[in-house]
């Protein structure tokens, strides 16, 4: 669909969307450093920048895709079933509506207005945040959970770090507040560093240089067992995967790129063994191998996470018609309506209705019938990605089979209760809508 925008509002909606992801990268140097006694107001701080674009895509029809729309429709409805049927809360029942509602429309007009210059923009941006993302990740590992490196969320001295580590590690944060976004930081730039590797007249003109990329792709590499996080291998050998699509067009390079990774990754480790610190190694492969078995292998981890939950609520005899409410499971929501109810009792009844994961939290939340509705239009968005990127290959568009994994992927499963998660989810959507464009259409019909 060809959306027709005026250059004025399409300078609107440029300037948001790059303040949205300006502040999503950078909301955590805020919140633990620059400005910690501002800490809660950098969490909402984003809200408004979707809803000024929201306001613009409505009043000049920007939307353009059904699914989207649908979506709106469906968070009108459960904003009213929440507060008619439900936890009657207004604020939570707000919290929870943003994301239907605002969000979801927020990812496609961003997606239908913007060029695939504004996108090359970004990601040179994100790509090159990595030299500085893993060095520092590197010195959050290595120092105290109480060191100012390691400060947490309001400047807490505890530490920003999650303790699902190993051998006593924490997983670092990098610059965000906590490691769900620093774990979906490499699931977004993973695409784009794939893509300047194998088409170098594209990095050229971005003055990304192959010795400067094949650094940032080593840099990425060490960074995935420093994160102690298995979600950062699993995305980005389903990444990897998609590389397969690509071979017919790009074999040499293809080749050349596999090639210095056998060669060099082992070196770096070989050295790394020999003159500094492999803890994170070890840490990595105590975590990964004791969460396997822990949760029953890794087949069985990925199921549950992703699918079993939803079985378990919908299954559920505490679960009404009508759910618990839109946003009753969100962290916002968690806070104003189990609050009184104490820490394990409410872990104990999230961990029945399977509210942890996604979609569990989607049919809690809903109840069954809007709860899988919801879900059917989160699967078909993340299938009509993957069509369009295969669509675009075919056209010789390569791109978007590199960033389209971890978007579709998102948009599908990503538990968008978490501010970093819904952030990324939005702008790893709106990349590959620009990026599925045509050379016309990524001129984007403005009207001069």
């Amino acid at each position: 669909m060809n959306i027709y925008c005026d250059k004025q509002i399409y300078l609107k909606i440029r300037k948001a969307f790059l303040a949205f992801t300006f502040l999503l990268i950078f909301e955590g140097v805020f919140r633990k450093w620059l400005l910690p006694q501002f800490s809660n107001v950098f969490l909402f701080i984003r809200d408004p920048f979707a809803a000024y674009v929201l306001y613009y895509g409505i009043k000049y029809n920007l939307i353009g895709d059904k699914l989207a729309k649908n979506m709106m429709t469906l968070g009108i409805i459960c904003f009213f079933s929440a507060l008619i049927f439900c936890h009657h809360n207004l604020l939570v029942a707000l919290y929870g509506f943003r994301i239907t509602f605002i969000y979801f429309p927020f990812m496609y007009i961003c997606g239908n207005v913007l060029t695939k210059e504004d996108l090359l923009y970004i990601a040179k941006r994100l790509v090159l945040l990595m030299l500085i993302m893993v060095p520092v990740t590197i010195l959050q590992f290595n120092s105290s959970q109480s060191s100012f490196i390691n400060r947490g969320v309001g400047g807490d001295e505890n530490g920003s770090g999650f303790s699902g580590g190993a051998l006593g590690r924490y997983r670092p944060a990098g610059l965000f507040s906590f490691i769900a976004g620093l774990t979906a930081y490499y699931g977004v730039t993973f695409g784009f560093i794939l893509y300047f590797l194998l088409f170098k007249d594209i990095a050229t003109k971005l003055k990304l240089s192959s010795l400067k990329m094949y650094a940032i792709l080593l840099l990425y590499i060490i960074g995935i067992p420093i994160s102690i996080s298995r979600t950062n291998v699993f995305q980005t050998i389903y990444i990897l995967c998609f590389l397969i699509f690509l071979y017919p067009y790009k074999k040499q390079t293809l080749g050349k790129v596999f090639r210095i990774m056998l060669v060099f990754v082992p070196i770096i480790f070989f050295l790394l063994q020999i003159y500094g610190n492999t803890d994170f190694i070890q840490a990595f492969l105590m975590r990964f191998n004791g969460a396997n078995e822990s949760e029953g292998g890794v087949a069985n981890s990925m199921f549950d996470r992703s699918f079993g939950y939803m079985f378990t609520a919908f299954s559920n005899d505490l679960i009404g018609i009508f759910g618990y409410g839109d946003g009753a499971f969100t962290n916002f929501g968690v806070q104003q309506i189990f609050s009184g109810m104490g820490r394990d009792a409410y872990l104990h009844l999230s961990t029945i209705l399977g509210a942890e994961m996604e979609w569990g939290r989607i049919i809690a939340e809903e109840g069954p019938f809007l709860g899988i509705y919801m879900i059917m239009l989160r699967l078909l968005m993340s299938l009509t990605l993957l069509k369009k990127a295969f669509s675009a290959l075919k056209r010789n568009n390569y791109l978007p089979i590199l960033i389209t994994p971890f978007a579709s992927y998102f948009m599908l499963l990503s538990q968008l209760k978490s501010s970093y998660n819904l952030g990324f989810t939005s702008i790893a959507v709106t990349f590959v809508l620009i990026a599925c464009r045509d050379n016309v259409q990524q001129l984007n019909k403005i009207i001069k």
